[in-house]
């Protein structure tokens, strides 16, 4: 099973809904009525809670979605040179916004972040180049700490891992751009 790196464009009063009942980002991002406290198993076993019919709420708007497939925790490694750690914002993939409870959507729970928070990222991946990437691509090193999926140290005649990482962020940056200039939050989730 492949872990897939998810950004979904959300606006903020959505984050506020998804925050104050965490069940719902379930229905953000899969479009299933949330199941909350009880759950199934706690409603077969004769525990009272809260059936998915009881919240109406909806997302106010779809939201553009980007996957960037098993090439987020390289891009983290680039913008950071760590596997899990690194200093705001350029940690965001792995690390900040807030977690939307612990509702399980994958690999854990999906982050928010707020427009404010996007401004900030866009601003701080705008000017980052190829070349900046390129330079801190270190596979002996992406090896070492465990960087996913630990393709890293293929023969590059072979398999183009630098440029699969390099293309991603290109379209990870432009999706933050994006949701910067219409002041739209960002939700991250692994799944």
């Amino acid at each position: 099973m492949s872990m897939i790196g998810n950004f979904r464009a959300v606006r903020d009063d959505d984050i506020g809904a998804m925050l104050e009942r965490p069940a719902r980002v379930v229905r953000l991002l899969y479009d299933e009525a949330p199941v909350e406290s009880g759950g199934l198993l706690g409603r077969l076993m004769g525990r009272s809670g809260s059936s998915p019919e009881e919240d109406e709420w909806r997302p106010t708007a779809a939201g553009e979605e980007l996957d960037v497939d098993k090439a987020w925790h390289g891009i983290h490694f680039l913008l950071t040179g760590t596997a899990w750690a690194g200093d705001p914002p350029l940690d965001f993939i792995v690390q900040g916004g807030r977690e939307i409870g612990n509702i399980d959507v994958g690999y854990g729970p999906a982050r928010a972040f707020s427009s404010s928070d996007v401004r900030d990222l866009a601003e701080a991946v705008a000017p980052i180049e190829p070349e900046v990437l390129r330079d801190r691509f270190d596979p002996e090193q992406m090896m070492a700490q465990g960087v996913y999926p630990e393709i890293w140290d293929r023969d590059p005649a072979d398999d183009d891992t630098l440029g699969y990482l390099l293309e991603y962020f290109g379209d990870l940056r432009a999706f933050v751009r994006r949701r910067a200039e219409r002041g739209e939050g960002m939700l991250i989730y692994v799944n």
